[in-house]
């Protein structure tokens, strides 16, 4: 057990949030998120998970191969005390040190740290521009095209703030201006995009329109115009055209975000006043936090620190500072369980991506948590 890593769960305010259906330790960052970086840095150390609740850590111990601390201690609800870690694990990563309210602006450091093992993982990897007729802007030595990637004539890519890095496979379209420092996931689909400031784009993400200084996770999908300004936005998002984000206050004041004090109230009677924590981003530029397998309607206008809870369908007018998970338009209206996993299956296979029994049961486990406040 000396090289094992524990990651330790301990179910922080906003990474609750951007964690409902997927742990927050694979949420990317830079290049990598922190399990596929310790599993390319420590590739023969076992990793263990921890979460307070025992039917999430089993969920997403089943969903990233990771192996369970109540499974291997022999523990139901007992908490691991910090002696039982230190003795038994050689490092322990916690989630609330992971500060994904500021994550934005760790983008550019973490995208550099992580090129150097982005270039030993694949020998078809290229340093330099690859095939196509497209401008840089800046050094060419800080622009890196996999070989497999496709960029058509008429793309400017701009090095002069920090490194381009676009993945196998992904594809970029003319009419498009890429600032770095930017990552470009796998399979990406770029069209006539203008990306500006530090952003890292996951794989299979589909984008259009204006994007600066944004964490875009998996499959999410920005593919018109509108504006994504200084935003976290989770795995299965769906922004559809004209969808826009403010990332800036009138009165240029600081952004504070709504944040759900807890999981859940503690009784029927605190439902009515469920508390939501208003916290400060300290800086006067945040956009959104839009959690995974959120649906956002043509022409939404959406305010400055708003948070969408993980599953909501929003349409109609302007969303609320927070909606709650599985919300159905402004009002609250609970989105049916049901019909939310037959929505999700069918948008998932259009990626051939097949929902698991995990994301099921994590699915069963957020309706159940709304349940008194829905």
């Amino acid at each position: 057990m000396n090289n094992s890593i524990l990651l330790y769960d301990d179910d922080p305010p906003l990474e609750r949030i951007l964690g409902r259906l997927h742990s927050v330790f694979d949420f990317r960052v830079g290049i990598y998120s922190p399990l596929k970086r310790l599993r390319k840095l420590h590739p023969e150390d076992s990793i263990f998970y921890y979460h307070p609740d025992p039917v999430y850590e089993q969920c997403i111990c089943r969903q990233k191969d990771l192996f369970s601390w109540r499974e291997v201690h022999g523990h139901d609800n007992d908490q691991p005390a910090a002696s039982d870690l230190s003795s038994v694990f050689a490092r322990v990563h916690y989630a609330s040190d992971l500060k994904l309210m500021h994550s934005l602006d760790q983008v550019a450091d973490t995208i550099i740290g992580d090129l150097s093992a982005w270039f030993k993982t694949d020998k078809l990897r290229s340093v330099g521009p690859g095939s196509g007729d497209y401008q840089c802007i800046g050094s060419e030595k800080d622009l890196h095209i996999h070989n497999r990637a496709q960029v058509l004539p008429g793309v400017i890519f701009n090095t002069s703030a920090g490194p381009i890095i676009i993945d196998r496979e992904a594809s970029i379209s003319p009419h498009s201006y890429l600032q770095g420092p930017l990552y470009i996931g796998k399979g990406a689909r770029l069209d006539n995009v203008r990306i500006g400031g530090a952003c890292s784009v996951g794989k299979q993400v589909r984008l259009g329109g204006e994007i600066e200084n944004s964490i875009i996770q998996d499959y999410s999908n920005k593919h018109h115009d509108g504006f994504l300004g200084h935003s976290l936005i989770g795995r299965w998002v769906n922004m559809g055209a004209m969808a826009t984000t403010s990332d800036l206050k009138n009165n240029y004041g600081q952004v504070h975000l709504q944040i759900p004090s807890q999981n859940r109230p503690r009784t029927s009677a605190d439902a009515a006043n469920w508390a939501l924590q208003e916290t400060s981003t300290n800086t006067i530029k945040f956009g959104s936090v839009i959690a995974d397998c959120v649906k956002i309607a043509i022409g939404t206008m959406i305010n400055t620190g708003t948070v969408i809870d993980a599953g909501c369908n929003v349409f109609g007018q302007m969303p609320a500072k927070y909606m709650a998970p599985l919300s159905w338009g402004r009002n609250g209206v609970p989105y049916d369980k049901e019909r939310f996993k037959q929505d999700a299956r069918t948008i998932f296979e259009r990626r051939d991506h097949r929902a698991s029994s995990a994301f099921d049961l994590l699915v069963d486990r957020l309706t159940a948590e709304q349940g008194l406040f829905s």
